[in-house]
């Protein structure tokens, strides 16, 4: 038994390898069992090797993988911070949209590359274009580009905000004449069917022929961004202008108030105090003192509509009246060439009313005028009556060649009267109700013994009062005048 010591040894030690425990009837057997016992010690030995190659294997090629996987992750994360940065360079995406186009053809190679945006109302009328591409194969002539670009002017119409992936038979259905340059096409919306900008397009994959969902996701991701990018882009010049608007509208504010009279005239034989209070930031409304010797010219007047424009043609008509003026104190024919220089201009749907007084300090004689404007109202408190001063004619700036009517009043010392626009009657609170002439005259008789200037604080405190938080719907002009006559001697 010459080999029986070497076998034994062996035994031990695949009996070590494989984990079993050593058979102690073995020991004792001869060279030829302990030769099959090794021999099967081997078969088993050989299996497990097999089994660990196998799972090493396996190992190695799900190790694979996963470092493809994330290396592909990887790639689509350096494409996506790529697309951050060239949009973090500039305000407007547009300037960086070369740079993008090449950025990601390096991320998902292929011969062709676009990009359209349709700026501005919807559909293509009023509508600013903007048609960029990037051709690497020499394939896709100009033609073809022209196509792609109708195509995707139709799909803004239809306002259709969804990917679109296309093979040869798509490509034969939407582009029969590109079937022989385009094997595969993706087209990706840049927006919402909320809001939809454009779209970003590529056109034959070089690695793999075909658009795989992974691509999808990552240009689905880099038109996300194009599209933020464009709607701040967008937001910040919305607020841009806005800012512009609101400086312009501010100094229109300051010209218009400077166009008002800048000091009340202190008369001895009248008390004058007025109030001024637009609607939004200009105003329709207008009104003006002149006085002159024992003469004091009166007017009050009210653009249909409100805002810039009405404040435009205010300060038109403001000018017209002092030129005028001017060179005529006979109130029908200043109103009879204000009417024809405001009607010359042919301002659609724009009119404006107006109460023209003259009024003789020494003899309280008032002559006016009235052009389509609310009654001049006046409190008599000798009599504990009203008086609505007025006479018939047509707003200024209808017709030309219109004729006004001249008609006088006289004033008793004591008397308290206002004009006004309908700012007043007319001032609603939060139920709806309007202040109306009543709660006016409550005012004027309640307060007639004070000054012009507490009567007039008094009239807007009780506007307030009524209107509450409502808001204001209409400017607010009136003067408050008090005729002290030959009791101020």
């Amino acid at each position: 038994m010459p080999y029986r010591k070497a076998l034994a040894s062996v035994y031990h030690k695949l009996c070590e390898l494989l984990g079993d425990p050593i058979d102690p009837t073995i020991e004792g057997a001869d060279e030829e069992v302990l030769f099959k016992r090794i021999e099967s010690q081997f078969a088993s030995l050989q299996s497990e090797f097999v089994s660990y190659k196998d799972q090493l294997e396996e190992s190695s090629i799900m190790l694979e993988t996963q470092v493809e996987e994330i290396s592909k992750t990887y790639e689509e994360i350096s494409t996506l911070y790529g697309v951050t940065s060239l949009l973090s360079k500039t305000l407007n995406p547009i300037e960086v949209m070369g740079d993008l186009m090449e950025l990601v053809l390096n991320s998902v190679p292929s011969g062709f590359i676009s990009i359209y945006l349709a700026m501005g109302t919807e559909g293509t009328e009023g509508t600013e274009e903007y048609y960029k591409y990037v051709e690497k194969e020499g394939r896709i002539v100009r033609s073809l580009a022209d196509g792609l670009k109708g195509y995707f002017r139709n799909l803004i119409q239809q306002n259709q905000a969804k990917v679109i992936i296309l093979e040869e038979e798509g490509i034969r259905k939407r582009f029969p004449n590109c079937v022989d340059r385009m094997h595969s096409a993706m087209i990706v919306p840049l927006g919402t069917s909320q809001k939809l900008w454009g779209f970003l397009a590529l056109a034959n994959k070089q690695n793999g022929n075909l658009y795989t969902a992974g691509d999808r996701k990552l240009l689905e991701s880099i038109s996300n961004q194009i599209f933020f990018g464009l709607e701040n882009f967008q937001f910040l010049q919305e607020q841009i202008k806005q800012e512009r608007f609101f400086e312009q509208l501010e100094i229109a504010k300051k010209i218009q108030e400077s166009l008002l009279p800048q000091k009340i005239p202190q008369l001895r034989r009248l008390d004058i105090a007025c109030h001024f209070e637009p609607a939004v930031e200009v105003a329709g409304d207008y009104y003006d003192i002149i006085h002159s010797g024992d003469k004091v010219f009166l007017v009050i007047a009210d653009v249909s509509g409100k805002g810039v424009p009405a404040s435009l043609l205010m300060s038109s008509f403001r000018s017209t009246v002092r030129i005028f003026l001017s060179v005529t104190e006979e109130l029908p024919r200043l109103v009879e060439k204000v009417n024809d220089h405001i009607a010359q201009n042919e301002i659609a749907d724009r009119f404006i009313t107006g109460l023209f007084v003259n009024l003789d300090l020494r003899t309280g004689q008032i002559k006016y005028v009235n052009a389509g404007h609310d009654p001049m109202l006046l409190y008599r408190r000798s009599e504990d009556r009203f008086f609505e001063i007025t006479n018939d004619g047509i707003p200024t700036g209808i017709f030309e060649g219109e004729s006004y009517l001249e008609s006088e009043f006289t004033l008793l010392p004591g008397d308290l009267f206002i004009l006004y626009t309908d700012g007043i009657p007319e001032a609603r609170n939060g139920a709806k109700e309007e202040f109306g002439f009543e709660r006016m005259q409550e005012v004027l008789r309640v307060n007639c013994e004070k000054t012009a200037e507490e009567i007039s604080s008094a009239m807007t405190e009780a506007l307030g009062r009524f209107v509450d938080s409502a808001p204001q719907h209409d400017d607010i002009t009136f003067m408050i005048l008090k005729y002290r006559g030959n009791l101020a001697e």
